[in-house]
């Protein structure tokens, strides 16, 4: 039986471990496998749903690629989420275009994600000519945001086959992508039906449509590249969810911080709010934001040998709980070593467990005044209740509700983090 144990009681710890990101060289500036301990798979359909050219619906099918570290080199189970939504004004753009960029991610430890989405704005002669078609344009917009939404239910019904840890997902859109991004993270039905209540009749709802999965999600971080969102009140304070946008100060396609589209104040393209307006909103509530301003730049402010390394540290930084708010204009990111390891030696320094193994209760004496968070899991990796009271000393738990067992105990303060056996006998 000891036999059988041993090796069990190891690999889940190392499944508890695994949640945690905050990981040395992992998800940062820097490659962490090599290419060839990549994989990339590709066109794998998503769903369904009609695509419109001419007010012609025709069927078509969504697809994705996907880019993640070879399981066998890999010691994590599960990663978090990058999901990459390509821009080229609902005209044209292909998820091909960031082909490179996904494996980019995939080197640095993440599960990346490049996806299609439906196209078909009639954006007449010339789009900055002004003679597009604003309703063509409002249901481009709203077909996007469905497909953006269908692919995030198809990976979240999915991620055990990509091993994809569903409460860390990170998605970021270019330009049109940006737009159905955001909209599709920040933007409720309601919402959208306030702004425009045809486009539900005509298209079905933004949860609905190109699949029939029902999944709920959550995003951790939105990643904005030079887009937009329909309206800047649909971000509000009880969402929280960080955003780091990226644009030009030259930019003639999408207002820094609210406009119309193409600057077209002649027709009846709707007003959109920019990278400027979405930080605004941001600070104001109280929301983690980053804002990288390319002084001179236009539409494409930055190359992708920028953004990744920067993103990869926004990400870092959130995966350890540690989102810090700025303005940049050319960032130099560094967040590979700004993990410490799983146990922490200055940690098991101050930390003391007494009783273990514990009868009904047990003492977490801490010898620092810094707030703990403190979780327990049992040895099938879930977490466990324990009635948790703060004392002079640390912390007194109790257990007297727990069977006889081992369980972890995961102590964390700052961005430090230690896992610790106790052993419950009553």
């Amino acid at each position: 039986m000891k036999f059988v144990l041993f090796p069990l009681f190891f690999l889940i710890i190392s499944n508890i471990y695994s949640q945690n990101y905050c990981i040395d060289n992992r998800f940062s500036e820097k490659d962490y496998f090599k290419v060839y301990e990549t994989e990339k798979s590709s066109t794998i359909s998503y769903g369904l749903a009609d695509i419109w050219y001419n007010n012609i619906a025709e069927p078509n099918y969504n697809t994705f690629d996907i880019a993640f570290p070879i399981p066998s080199e890999d010691p994590l189970n599960k990663k978090p989420l990058v999901i990459l939504v390509h821009g080229g004004g609902f005209l044209s753009g292909d998820k091909a275009n960031l082909g490179d960029d996904i494996i980019e991610f995939a080197k640095r430890g993440y599960v990346a994600v490049s996806l299609n989405y439906r196209l078909g704005w009639d954006g007449g002669i010339q789009p900055s000519t002004c003679t597009g078609d604003p309703e063509s344009l409002a249901r481009a917009e709203y077909m996007a945001t469905q497909d953006v939404k269908a692919a995030l239910r198809y990976l979240v019904e999915n991620a055990g086959e990509y091993e994809i840890d569903t409460a860390q997902i990170f998605i970021g859109g270019f330009s049109a992508g940006g737009m159905a991004v955001l909209n599709s993270v920040f933007t409720s039905q309601s919402e959208y039906d306030a702004l425009h209540p045809w486009l539900k009749n005509e298209l079905g709802g933004l949860d609905n449509s190109t699949n029939d999965i029902k999944v709920n999600y959550s995003i951790k971080g939105v990643l904005n590249m030079w887009g937009a969102i329909v309206d800047i009140d649909h971000i509000t304070a009880s969402e929280k969810i960080p955003v780091a946008s990226f644009y030009g100060t030259e930019d003639q396609i999408i207002p820094a911080e609210s406009g119309h589209i193409y600057g077209c104040t002649d027709n009846n393209y709707e007003i959109i709010s920019g990278s400027v307006g979405i930080t605004n909103k941001l600070q104001e509530l109280g929301i983690c934001y980053q804002l990288h301003t390319n002084t001179g730049g236009t539409h494409e402010a930055y190359e992708m040998e920028y953004l990744i390394p920067v993103i990869s540290c926004f990400i870092k930084n959130i995966l350890c709980e540690n989102c810090t708010s700025g303005y940049f204009t050319y960032a130099e990111p560094e967040c590979s070593e700004i993990a410490t390891d799983i146990n922490e030696p200055g940690l098991l320094e101050i930390i003391q467990l007494y009783p273990n193994p514990a009868t009904d209760h047990f003492i977490i004496h801490i010898n620092d005044a810094e707030e703990a968070i403190i979780k327990m899991f049992n040895l099938l990796g879930e977490e466990v209740f324990i009635d948790l009271q703060s004392i002079a000393e640390g912390y007194f738990v109790n257990v007297s509700h727990l069977p006889n067992s081992m369980y972890i105990l995961q102590i964390k303060m700052g961005l430090l983090v230690t896992d610790q056996k106790i052993t419950i006998l009553h």
